[in-house]
């Protein structure tokens, strides 16, 4: 925008869109269908994007995550504009972690709108992997770029510690984010420690087929296994009471809560899944273990809780990492050398 070019952003109807209200040059809201396909309300996204396309004529369009990336590339191909397609890969998510004929589907459906695409971009090398092995993405294409990038001048290094120990699960609630590991590992530390305290932050995503039921949450919350705090959209000073990030998801595309606690001098613990060992970095930033091993989790947590010292190495050294690559700044460029690739 600074650059005299506009930017049109086409959302779901949520709250964060007044947000992108105050930084694009305008916001358009549609109705988009989340989890499984739906054959109506697909289509009508289809058309609503064709003739968005159409109407604007835009010289690039780019799109994030499966539906956009799977509806909006077909959009793009029906429309009578010129337009240049970019597609980034956010991770394989729930139809590659639950459901085999979900997955059969979503591969057939990349398959045919991947192929309509001016560049593709993974955020992590399994997934980029994944695609080629399926033959999904055209021989020529294929970038990788490591998520979205963490604001450094936001997320500030931790200041001070405290004598409790507080541990963390911050994310979408749902139970492919290892939030049933998150619950057990914490019922079998407290047993030991009675300083180390497990906060969940993040909101109910009641519309995901894996959504975790609030009275449940609840349950736990009031048998004093966690605390629930709810979504938070300060999530700078979340970071600034927590000493250790368990992120126990299943399979991500470059996990943006891993970002934002190295970039706060956090040290995480996560499994060896697609996207988390790239942002984890073993040993050095945090540690990763073999999936679903609760036992080396509970090993490694202990460590972090004994050992003050090493929790501030891991996290110091996950700061300059943070900084070396995974800068706001640093991945904006790499999209914007994209996009001028393409012509901009």
């Amino acid at each position: 925008m600074e650059k005299g070019h506009k930017v049109i952003v086409v959302v779901a109807y949520d709250k964060y869109g007044l947000e992108l209200e105050k930084i694009c040059t305008k916001v358009i809201y549609t109705k988009i269908h989340r989890g499984a396909f739906s054959l109506i309300s697909d289509f009508k996204l289809i058309v609503t994007l064709k003739n968005l396309y159409n109407n604007y004529d835009p010289l690039i369009v780019h799109h994030f995550n499966a539906k956009p990336v799977i509806l909006g590339s077909i959009a793009a191909k029906l429309s009578l504009a010129n337009v240049k397609v970019i597609n980034t890969i956010t991770g394989l998510g729930h139809a590659f972690i639950k459901s085999i004929i979900l997955k059969f589907v979503v591969i057939i459906a990349y398959k045919i709108s991947l192929k309509m695409s001016s560049e593709i971009v993974f955020q992590n090398d399994d997934d980029y992997k994944f695609f080629k092995r399926k033959k999904l993405v055209p021989i020529n294409l294929g970038l990788f770029i490591p998520g979205a990038g963490v604001n450094l001048k936001k997320f500030l290094p931790k200041k001070k510690y405290n004598k409790n120990i507080n541990v963390y699960f911050i994310g979408r609630l749902i139970w492919q984010k290892g939030f049933k590991e998150f619950l057990e590992i914490s019922i079998s530390i407290k047993k030991n420690y009675n300083n180390v305290f497990f906060h969940v932050v993040g909101e109910i995503d009641s519309k995901h087929p894996d959504s975790i039921d609030l009275n449940e949450l609840k349950k736990y919350e009031k048998n004093n296994v966690i605390q629930y705090h709810g979504y938070k959209n300060n999530m700078n000073k979340v970071y600034q009471n927590a000493d250790i990030v368990l992120f126990l998801s299943y399979r991500e595309g470059f996990p943006r809560v891993v970002l934002e606690a190295s970039a706060s001098g956090i040290p995480s613990i996560g499994f060896k899944v697609p996207g988390v060992k790239e942002a984890i970095i073993d040993n050095e930033t945090g540690f990763l273990v073999n999936f679903k091993d609760l036992d080396a989790i509970y090993k490694k947590l202990e460590l972090l809780i004994k050992d003050k010292a090493l929790r501030k190495k891991l996290g110091d050294r996950a700061r300059k990492i943070a900084e070396e690559k995974f800068s706001l700044v640093k991945i904006t460029d790499q999209y914007l050398d994209l996009y001028k690739n393409l012509g901009l």
